[in-house]
């Protein structure tokens, strides 16, 4: 089994990416910052071609941005990687 998460899979080349190895058979994990909708559709367009796939919503900018621009993020995020349903 081949799994593929793809950063930004919601939109533009990241969207691209993850119809490509959803078509080639690999699940997916379609990563949005703020596309819910866009990812949603990617999600279910992965879906029709066989695959298990599932949208996950995280803000990867690193901690250091947020300090620098005078923000300090009130939560961590932590990933963790286990077998897609």
């Amino acid at each position: 089994m081949v799994a593929a998460l793809i950063t930004g899979g919601a939109v533009r080349l990241g969207q691209a990416m993850a119809l490509h190895m959803a078509g080639r058979g690999a699940d997916v994990v379609v990563h949005y910052a703020s596309s819910e909708g866009p990812a949603a559709a990617v999600v279910a367009e992965a879906r029709a071609l066989g695959v298990n796939a599932v949208a996950l919503q995280a803000d990867l900018l690193p901690e250091r941005h947020f300090i620098k621009h005078g923000h300090f993020p009130s939560n961590h995020l932590y990933l963790f990687a286990k077998k897609l349903p």
